[in-house]
């Protein structure tokens, strides 16, 4: 599917089902219920702009234990009112990669949930008046070389005691109005390598088994790190 515009759907602009392989490039997706919905499938969603609808602007979601290798990247996610992508369901491996603005829509930038297990590398992600990631318990994520800033909530947030194996590398996360990367109850996971700066705080862990090493984390307005309750770093 190529190059339409698609606007005032009142569900899905675009809808992929179980199986499909669809490949959704350089459309304009306005005004919907959501912007791209795939379950358990493997499109690729590339060079798109999926603006101001009603929900998230994409959703994959996974059921019944079948798989989505869904790829999404280059493209512009923004304004719009739930999440601006969001990834649900067990065995759901999907790959956000060099989207180019997830931003200012009015959750979180990325969401994960419900077992999903995905990566999320070299995007751009701001502006979100919710977290810039965020992790729903029993979610996971290898999040790495993404510039992530000046989101309202935490840039990147996770937890749970499912979320074991996160992995947290090479990213710039700064200008939260919040916290830099906000921990609860988080299995053991990764943070490393990553330039943590000019948030409220650098890191807060809640009760949390975090791996940190080699960060530089400066110029946050109130703390670097700080560990609470059973944090065991």
């Amino acid at each position: 599917m190529l190059r339409c515009i698609i606007n005032n759907i009142e569900g899905p602009g675009i809808k992929v089902q179980r199986g499909s392989r669809a490949q959704l490039f350089l459309n304009d997706i306005i005004e919907c219920k959501i912007g791209i919905q795939a379950i358990s499938a493997d499109p690729v969603i590339s060079m798109n702009k999926i603006r101001k609808n009603m929900e998230s602007g994409i959703s994959i979601l996974t059921k019944n234990g079948l798989r989505s290798d869904a790829v999404v990247k280059y493209n512009w996610v923004e304004k719009n009112f739930g999440d601006g992508i969001v990834l649900s369901g067990d065995q759901n491996f999907t790959r956000v990669e060099k989207n180019h603005h997830i931003c200012q829509n009015r959750k979180a930038g990325v969401k994960t949930q419900d077992m999903a297990s995905v990566k999320i590398v070299n995007n751009l992600i701001f502006s979100n008046y919710g977290q810039g990631c965020l992790l729903v318990d029993s979610s996971t994520a290898y999040i790495e070389k993404n510039e992530i800033f000046e989101n309202y909530k935490a840039n990147i947030a996770f937890g749970g005691v499912n979320s074991g194996d996160t992995v947290i590398l090479n990213n710039l996360i700064y200008r939260s109005r919040s916290e830099g990367i906000f921990a609860i109850e988080g299995g053991f996971s990764w943070i490393k390598h990553n330039d943590i700066y000019d948030n409220i705080d650098g890191i807060i862990m809640f009760d949390s088994c975090i791996h940190i090493a080699n960060n530089e984390i400066h110029e946050n307005q109130r703390s670097g790190i700080i560990c609470t309750g059973s944090s065991f770093p």
